[in-house]
């Protein structure tokens, strides 16, 4: 990428938004919904510190997801339709680590499978982190950003991660703010890298709050329909 790429862009993020939300159903295009995803990380990238650390491991995880769609490039299927294709053939469980037992099997071509249905729900806890710090943005306008990163942690990823990266996730949230990369990262800072137009803040960020919020609650319809949510 250069540098012009690497740049948050709220003009292409609200396109994709929109975009999804037409397609809301079936997810026919997951390019659109892995675009958001790395658009949305490019946000923390520029932000530097410990929230670049805590998501660059996502557009690894989107890159998942298009290898798996490559390799059934015969297949054309929609997002959802691949991972209720994975369920049906058991293999939605698979990490890339716990499949050994399938080499030398009809199944050898998955002993080393990462599922898109894992990659997809380790996204939708990422939306999830998103969609409440836009919300407290929105509610607390008061709070620093370091304290709203560490609330939307607790409410959001914290449930799925050990003691540990707990520990370590919440003491560095909390310096968001006051010593990132020696750089002061505010309100104001983030909002110079999401708005370049002046757009209207308020109201945009209350509009990706809201499709945010229709886009994960769509997906976790899904896994919980599908019983997918605790996929190892």
């Amino acid at each position: 990428m250069n540098q012009l790429e690497d740049q948050f862009n709220l003009q292409k993020f609200l396109w994709l938004q929109d975009a999804i939300i037409y397609d809301l159903q079936y997810f026919q295009y997951h390019f659109n919904f892995l675009e958001l995803c790395r658009e949305t990380t490019k946000i923390f990238m520029q932000m530097g510190g410990i929230l670049k650390t805590a998501f660059q491991d996502i557009i690894s995880k989107c890159n998942i997801i298009e290898r798996n769609e490559r390799n059934f490039k015969h297949v054309h299927i929609s997002l959802i339709q691949y991972i209720l294709l994975e369920k049906n053939m058991d293999v939605a469980k698979y990490n890339g680590e716990n499949c050994d037992h399938l080499k030398g099997t009809e199944m050898d071509a998955y002993t080393d499978y990462e599922s898109t249905a894992r990659t997809v729900l380790r996204l939708m806890w990422f939306l999830d982190y998103v969609a409440v710090l836009l919300e407290k943005l929105l509610n607390k306008p008061n709070d620093s950003l370091g304290s709203i990163c560490a609330e939307a942690y607790n409410i959001a990823l914290a449930p799925h991660h050990p003691f540990a990266v707990r520990f370590a996730a919440r003491t560095g949230m909390l310096v968001v703010g006051r010593y990132v990369t020696i750089q002061t990262i505010s309100r104001e800072s983030l909002y110079k890298i999401i708005f370049q137009n002046n757009e209207d803040i308020y109201s945009t960020l209350q509009l990706c709050c809201h499709n945010f919020t229709k886009i994960k609650d769509r997906l976790w319809d899904l896994y919980k329909q599908e019983q997918l949510c605790d996929l190892p």
